[in-house]
C-alpha cells in the first residue's frame, strides 16, 4: 500500500501534534496522528486541487458535518444551511425528494470571468419536480426558470439526463448519463472565460462555447439553492449530496481528474 512513511515527531506547521504519514500514492495519504488528549486518530489526506478554492463542503469529513442544520465550508468562505429535515448519510446529506432543501452563498461573483464548480452526488429528480427538472444545485434570480438561470447542476425533464450548465443552456449542456439511483458521480463545470464544460467523473461530456457568461445578468443570485431551488420547493432532487466545492478560476482536464482520483476511493471507483 505504502510507498514511503515520513514521521514528523514534533508536527509542523499545521499540526501540532505527533503524527506518522503513509504515502500511499500521487492522489492520498494515510495519516496516523495521537491526538492531544492521547488517542489515535486515522485518517485520509485526500490531493484535490486548493488553488483558488472558494467553498468546500464535505458531509464525510466531521469538521465539516456533524450534525444539526449548519454545513461547513472548509474554506472558511460561508457554511450552507439545512433546511426541512435532510439528514446525515453514510457520508452524506440525503435530500427526501419532498420539501428537502439548503442553501449556501454564492461563492463566485457576477462579474466572475473564469469559475469551476464540482459536485459528488447520488440520486434522481424527484416525482414532484415541475416538469421533471430536478435541482442538484441551482443559482438564479426572481424567475424560477431553468432557461433564467446563472448556473445549474441538474436532471433534464425532457431526457432525464445530468447536466450543468451556466446562462440557461441547459439543453445544450447534457451529459450521456441518464439519471439513476445506484451510481456515484462527481459532475463538474468549469468555464474559462470562452467555453463552459461539463465532465462525469474526469471524463469531458459536452463543451459549448459561452464569452458571455451573464447574458442573463439578472439571474445571478447571492443564493445557490441545494436540491432544489433557493426560495422554496419547485424542482427538488431525490438523493445524496457528499461533497461540493468551487473555484474562482477555470480548473484544467487535468486537475478535475485530479480531484476524482483523489475522492473517488470513497465511492469504490
Amino acid at each position: 500500500m505504502s510507498k514511503d512513511i515520513i514521521i514528523y515527531p514534533s508536527g509542523d506547521t499545521t499540526n501540532t501534534n505527533p503524527f506518522v504519514r503513509f504515502s500511499g500514492s500521487s492522489d492520498m495519504n494515510y495519516i496516523m496522528e495521537i491526538t492531544d488528549d492521547g488517542y489515535i486518530d486515522l485518517s485520509v489526506e485526500e490531493n484535490i486541487v486548493t488553488d483558488g478554492m472558494v467553498f468546500y463542503v464535505d458531509a464525510g469529513n466531521y469538521d465539516s458535518y456533524s450534525g444539526g442544520t449548519t454545513w461547513y465550508d472548509l474554506s472558511g468562505s460561508s457554511d450552507a444551511t439545512l433546511i426541512n429535515g435532510p439528514i446525515y448519510d453514510n457520508g452524506s446529506i440525503l435530500f427526501d425528494g419532498s420539501d428537502d432543501r439548503g442553501t449556501f452563498a454564492t461563492p463566485t461573483t457576477s462579474t466572475a470571468t473564469s469559475l469551476t464548480y464540482n459536485v459528488w452526488f447520488k440520486g434522481i429528480s424527484s416525482a414532484s419536480a415541475a416538469g421533471g427538472y430536478g435541482y442538484i444545485i441551482h443559482n438564479n434570480g426572481p424567475s424560477t426558470s431553468t432557461g433564467n438561470s446563472y448556473l445549474t447542476f441538474g436532471v433534464h425533464g425532457s431526457t432525464g439526463k445530468y447536466y450543468a450548465a451556466m446562462n440557461g443552456q441547459y439543453n445544450n449542456m447534457q451529459t450521456s448519463i441518464s439519471e439513476n439511483s445506484s451510481n456515484f458521480y462527481m459532475m463538474s463545470l468549469t468555464w474559462d472565460g470562452a467555453t463552459q464544460k461539463v465532465y462525469i467523473n474526469g471524463n469531458l461530456e459536452n463543451s459549448k462555447p459561452l464569452v458571455d457568461g451573464f447574458t442573463y445578468q439578472y439571474a445571478w443570485s447571492s443564493t445557490f439553492g441545494l436540491c432544489d431551488q433557493r426560495s422554496g420547493t419547485y424542482r427538488p432532487f431525490d438523493g445524496n449530496l457528499f461533497i461540493i466545492n468551487a473555484y474562482n478560476r477555470a480548473l484544467s482536464a487535468t486537475e478535475v481528474l485530479q480531484n476524482y482520483n483523489a475522492q473517488k476511493h470513497r465511492f469504490g471507483l
